[in-house]
Order: C-alpha cells, then structure tokens, then sequence
C-alpha cells in the first residue's frame, strides 16, 4: 500500500483520509497547520453577497454569530456543502480557486455591490484587490488564524505528500530537511492549484504534481494516475 502524508488541517484531513483509505491508499492524517480563532463579530453595514473562502470560514463565522441573509458565495463543493445548514442556495464557481471567484462574481452582482470576503487572517490579497479594482465594494472579514505546526512523520517511507496551501509549504520542508532526505528522494508534493505548484518550485521542491482542484476526489484521482 502506497503511504501518504496529509498536511492539510481538521476535520479535512480525516476526511480525506478515509475517503483516501478506501481507495486502497495508507493514509498518515497529521496536520502541519491548526487553526486558531481569533476576535471579532460580523460587518454591521449592509452586505449584498457573503463570499467564503474556506469551510473553516464558515465554522468560525458561525460561531461569531454570523447569520444567514443574503446572496452567498462558496469558494468550492466541500464549503458549500458546511453552509448548507445555514442557508438554502449557494454559488459556486466552476473553477474552486480566487480566479474562479472572481468570474463568478464578475458575471452575478452589479458593479457597486458590496461584498463581504469571509477568510483567514493575513490570507492572500489578491481577491479583494480585483474586486475592488472592477468597481465592488469589498469588506474583509477574518474569522480565524492559521497557525504552522511541526510534526512527527517517517518521510522516508511516504510515497506521497498532500498539501492544500503554500502556508503549509516550509514546515513541510522542515520535515524532509530534518530527516536529512536529499532532493531527489523527497517524496511527490501533491497541491490544489498552478499558483501553489509555483510556491512549492520556487522553494525548492522537485517533484509537484497538481490535482484538479482540492476535491477529495481530485487528490485522490491524482494519486491513482501519477503516484
């Protein structure tokens, strides 16, 4: 059974474990990031369209007292799915990155809308930056922290490496260099997206393979065909 080491944080990484071990892989769930919250309440101005960038900004929203008015937008199928408690239709783009956000809500709201992202703190800029830029009125609101944290793993029998961010990227590294594994025995680093591919290069992994998105399915999809 091929080994694969899932960085990314809870409950995704037990998620995409199980689903991983039924397919017939060894799943090693230890996540390098945590999530922290941190303080604050919802935006008191009128929203037109609630965008959120992850499942933990819905959890974390939540449980800030956000409640559910309003146009929705989830950044893919599994935050989707965490706000289906909560409201009644959501959007999704058809590309589950910032990129894909960005058409999506380009071709659904009127110039002048005012957006709310729901997001991480100190998370990529870039969203925001192109809304803004084509005529949105853009409030950031930042519900929890990620936090970097070392872990214990075995690299040297992993066959695999799955990464959701490039925040996760150097701790990941600190791993392998650790264990003192030379380059090219670094197990494939396995990542949702070209632009965290390029992060990953430009710290030195050789190997980076890029799944069709962060799907359960996607992952392990790419495993199956590349691994």
């Amino acid at each position: 059974m091929k080994r694969v080491w899932i960085t990314r944080t809870e409950p995704g990484a037990s998620q995409l474990g199980s689903h991983l071990a039924k397919a017939g892989f060894l799943p090693l769930v230890a996540p390098a990031v945590k999530i922290q919250s941190v303080d604050g309440s919802p935006p008191t101005e009128s929203i037109d369209c609630w965008t959120f960038l992850s499942v933990h900004a819905v959890l974390s929203a939540m449980e800030m007292g956000w409640n559910s008015f309003g146009t929705c937008v989830a950044i893919g199928p599994a935050t989707q799915n965490a706000l289906r408690q909560y409201t009644a239709s959501t959007l999704v783009p058809d590309e589950h990155t910032s990129e894909g956000l960005f058409e999506l809500l380009q071709n659904k709201l009127k110039s002048g809308s005012r957006i709310c992202l729901v997001a991480g703190k100190n998370g990529r800029k870039d969203l925001e930056v192109w809304l803004s830029d084509v005529g949105f009125d853009v409030v950031r609101w930042p519900v929890y922290e990620r936090m970097q944290q070392p872990v214990q793993v075995d690299a040297s029998k992993l066959h695999a490496v799955i990464a959701s961010s490039a925040f996760v990227l150097p701790v990941i590294l600190d791993t392998l260099r650790q264990q003192h594994l030379i380059w090219h025995n670094h197990p494939p680093l396995v990542v949702p997206s070209e632009r965290i591919a390029g992060h990953a290069r430009e710290l030195g992994f050789r190997n980076v393979l890029v799944s069709e998105g962060a799907s359960n399915s996607a992952v392990r999809s790419t495993l199956e065909n590349q691994i």
